[in-house]
C-alpha cells in the first residue's frame, strides 16, 4: 500500500484519524479560491502510457482510503466539509464532517443496503446514496459514478465525452448531466490519481481536494 502526502510516498496502514487544523483551514481556502474551469490542466505528475494501459491500471484499484476536503455549492449556499472515504470492492463508507452545520454525516453502502447516519439522529436507508442525501440533506454527491470518476475513469454504461492531456490523463469528462474536470493529479506508487476534482451540473458545483490516497490493488 502507498500513501501520498504532499508528493512524498510512504508506507502506512489505512486511516482511522482526523485532519490537522492547519490542513483543514488551508484546504478550504483552496476550495474557495476559484478554479471553476480548466483552461490549462495543471497535471503535476506524469507516468507516460497509453489510455488503455492507464485505464486498466486504474480499474485494478478497487479498495482505497481517500482523505480530503470538499465544498458543495447549491442554491446560493456553500457547504464545506472534510471527507474520509473507505472503499473495499462493493462496500464503502463515505463520511463528511466539519463545518457542515450537520455534525458528522456517514453513508455506508454494501450490496442490498445503503444507510445514512447523522449525529444524534437514527440511521435512514434508501435504494441509492443519492436519494438518501437528497432527502436528508437537500443536496447530493453522485457517489455511484464517483466510484469511477474519483480514479480518473469514465463511469461505464453511460455515454462519455473525454479530453486527455499529453500523458493520457483524463482532464475533462462529460457524462449525463455532469461535467468533471481534473486540474491536478498526484503519484501514488505506480499510478497517477486525481488530487483535485471539479464536478458541475446545472444545480451543483462540487470541488474535491485530496490530501492523501491509500490504495490496495487487486
Amino acid at each position: 500500500m502507498f500513501e501520498i502526502m504532499h508528493g512524498t510516498v510512504m508506507n502506512k496502514n489505512p486511516f482511522r484519524g482526523t485532519f490537522k487544523n492547519c490542513f483543514f483551514v488551508s484546504t478550504f481556502f483552496l476550495l474557495l479560491s476559484g478554479c471553476a474551469t480548466v483552461q490549462s490542466p495543471m497535471t503535476s505528475v506524469g507516468h507516460p502510457m497509453s489510455w488503455d494501459a492507464r485505464a486498466q491500471g486504474l480499474e485494478s484499484i478497487q479498495a482505497w482510503t481517500m482523505n480530503g476536503a470538499v465544498s458543495i455549492q447549491h442554491a446560493e449556499k456553500t457547504e464545506l466539509a472534510s471527507l474520509q472515504w473507505d472503499q473495499k470492492n462493493d462496500a464503502y463508507q463515505f463520511a463528511l464532517f466539519g463545518p457542515l452545520g450537520l455534525g458528522r454525516v456517514e453513508i455506508t453502502g454494501q450490496p442490498g443496503r445503503i444507510t445514512l447516519a447523522q449525529s444524534n439522529r437514527p440511521p435512514v436507508s434508501a435504494a441509492t446514496p443519492e436519494l438518501l442525501m437528497q432527502s436528508q440533506l437537500g443536496w447530493q454527491i453522485p457517489i455511484v459514478p464517483l466510484y469511477y470518476w474519483a480514479r480518473g475513469l469514465p463511469s461505464p454504461g453511460m455515454s462519455a465525452k473525454t479530453t486527455f492531456d499529453a500523458y493520457h490523463h483524463l482532464v475533462r469528462l462529460k457524462q449525463g448531466k455532469w461535467e468533471i474536470q481534473y486540474p491536478e493529479y498526484m503519484s501514488v506508487g505506480r499510478w497517477d490519481l486525481p488530487r483535485k476534482i471539479l464536478l458541475m451540473s446545472d444545480q451543483l458545483k462540487i470541488k474535491l481536494v485530496v490530501k492523501s490516497w491509500v490504495v490496495q490493488p487487486k
